[in-house]
């Protein structure tokens, strides 16, 4: 694989809807998703523009988290075991795809 050969990824990659901010004055709309752990900003970027048709976003921020531990009490014995570390991305954009389009005087 060359330097330069383009990452293309799929509808299959795990990409979940976690919440929706609505836009406030210091704030624009912002989408969380959780994301795989190996994608970058930029690849975020062009999976939600070109598998989804949603319009280029304003900014993209990424935050991984770390997995909890946690312990679970049976008959025997206590089994402690640590959940997957995940990545959450924050797309932004500074108005929502669609906003405003198509509606004239209160016709739908």
């Amino acid at each position: 694989m060359s330097a330069f050969a383009k990452i293309q990824y799929f509808p299959s990659l795990p990409l979940r809807f976690l919440s929706f901010l609505k836009s406030t004055r210091r704030q624009p709309h912002t989408l969380m998703l959780e994301v795989d752990k190996r994608m970058t900003k930029h690849e975020i970027k062009e999976y939600l523009t070109k598998v989804y048709d949603l319009p280029p976003p304003h900014k993209v921020n990424t935050a991984v988290f770390k997995g909890k531990w946690r312990r679970v009490a049976g008959k025997r014995e206590v089994v402690t075991f640590r959940h997957n570390d995940w990545k959450k991305a924050f797309v932004m954009w500074k108005r929502w795809p669609g906003e405003g389009e198509g509606l004239v005087a209160g016709k739908p």
